[in-house]
């Protein structure tokens, strides 16, 4: 089981690559880019996955030198939870955008939502 220290990760939105969730105790950071992007610390370093086809776990950050780009900051989330009053509007509004950055942001092969098996990872 991981336990992470107590922090506030909305505070993490504007540098997502400092979070703990990326450090090499944990989910580990960004792939190698020599080696197709495998990820190459962190528990998940040299996971295999099987669909489509087997290959290494990879990701690749959207930023440049090892980066992720910023997310949405608390103040645009929270003006998401309180500007719909309607559920579908909610979760289009969140999926679109917090939702998709994360994804495209972290890339590799959970920002390949385009081959629809990033859930998989």
């Amino acid at each position: 089981m991981i336990i992470f220290n107590k922090k506030d990760t909305a505070s993490d939105f504007s540098r997502p690559e400092r979070s703990i969730v990326f450090n090499q105790r944990y989910f580990g950071g960004n792939g190698n880019r020599i080696n197709n992007y495998c990820i190459r610390n962190g528990f998940l370093r040299g996971r295999i996955v099987d669909y489509p086809s087997p290959h290494c776990l990879r990701r690749r950050f959207s930023g440049a030198f090892n980066r992720i780009r910023s997310w949405q900051s608390p103040a645009f989330i929270t003006s998401i939870i309180q500007s719909n009053n309607a559920f579908d509007s909610f979760r289009e509004n969140l999926e679109f955008s917090h939702h998709a950055t994360v994804h495209w942001s972290i890339g590799g092969d959970i920002g390949d939502v385009n081959a629809a098996h990033s859930p998989m990872e």
